[in-house]
């Protein structure tokens, strides 16, 4: 996975330089499809990858450079979004409902240009704890040093959802604020006995420290828990990590998962965003060979969990299939 993570963003970068190449007429018929993802080390970015080579092999003939971009996760990218620095994002779903409805970190400043135009897997809470730590309940994570997420990324509010649901919050944990490659790096070193990595399944740092000499371990949560925290946050629902997802895990995880979409501006025109949704639903074998955290996709999974209108060229595309959608995902200025 790393050596995938390592190829791609050679090929982000390549794409790039060739980019800035040529004549400024050519330049100027170009149309840049900026795609902000997450840290190195989760499912964000491959996925952005896989994406963004996906629209330069199909559409790149029509102008169309698009690239996928390390970030610091799904607030980072809906603030690049607003302020122009971003076409599109892979994004969360516990963050999309903040933003589009001005809550949360984005409290009074609700940003209703965003749009979306598919869902691309359920967002899996995982926490990981070491079988030497003998932590073998949230409960048990009560004075030790866990990993929650970088401050400001998607994993956070995860982490939050989760321990809410087991009646905690940080003052009942030492909270440390750490990427996945930097939270896999802290378990193996010791420095930590926890860490929340969140993603699509399987998760390429969960991957890293099943395969290492750690022994990891996932805990899972209660019914009592998993309930109250889906009562506290709807956009959640329970979801099973099946057994021998990861490397010697021969049991079941019960668990928590939103879900992660591909977010698009509402200005980038309908026609463009018609042909980039019928390029991904078109190319689903490749898009599965590529990175195995994007086999959930499917017209049949595209629509469920979404939690902001689609965007109109998706809206178009999914019509033209026979796709039901429901009034709340159709955008306002929608013509069809």
């Amino acid at each position: 996975m790393r050596r995938f993570t390592k190829v791609m963003a050679m090929v982000a970068a390549l794409t790039l330089l060739l980019s800035a190449v040529g004549t400024s007429g050519e330049a100027a018929n170009r149309v840049f499809i900026r795609i902000p993802t997450a840290s190195m080390g989760g499912s964000f970015y491959p996925a952005g990858s896989v994406i963004a080579s996906l629209i330069n092999d199909k559409l790149g003939k029509e102008g169309v450079v698009a690239s996928a971009q390390e970030s610091g996760g799904s607030p980072e990218n809906i603030n690049m979004m607003a302020k122009g620095e971003a076409e599109a994002a892979v994004l969360l779903a516990s963050v999309v409902v903040d933003a589009y409805n001005g809550r949360g970190a984005f409290k009074d400043k609700p940003y209703k240009d965003l749009r979306m135009i598919t869902v691309l897997w359920p967002n899996v809470v995982q926490m990981v704890v070491t079988e030497k730590s003998g932590i073998r309940s949230y409960r048990d994570l009560k004075g030790k040093r866990v990993s929650v997420g970088q401050l400001g990324s998607g994993t956070e509010p995860n982490t939050i959802a989760a321990l809410d649901g087991a009646g905690m919050t940080y003052k009942d944990i030492l909270p440390e604020f750490l990427g996945f490659s930097q939270s896999a790096d802290a378990i193996k070193d010791g420095r930590i006995v926890a860490a929340q990595l969140s993603g699509g399944i399987p998760h390429p740092s969960v991957l890293d420290l099943f395969a290492s000499r750690v022994g990891a371990r996932l805990l899972s949560m209660t019914q009592d828990e998993v309930k109250r925290a889906c009562e506290l946050h709807p956009e959640f629902s329970e979801f099973t990590i099946p057994a021998n997802t990861y490397p010697g895990q021969d049991y079941a995880v019960r668990t928590i998962a939103t879900t992660t979409a591909l977010g698009i501006r509402k200005d980038i025109p309908e026609d463009l965003v018609y042909k980039i949704t019928k390029t991904i639903f078109e190319n689903l074998d490749y898009i599965h060979k590529s990175y195995s955290g994007l086999e959930y996709m499917s017209l049949e999974h595209a629509i469920p969990g979404l939690v902001a209108p689609l965007h109109a060229g998706a809206v178009r595309y999914f019509k033209e299939r026979g796709i039901k959608i429901p009034e709340n995902l159709i955008p306002p200025e929608y013509k069809g």
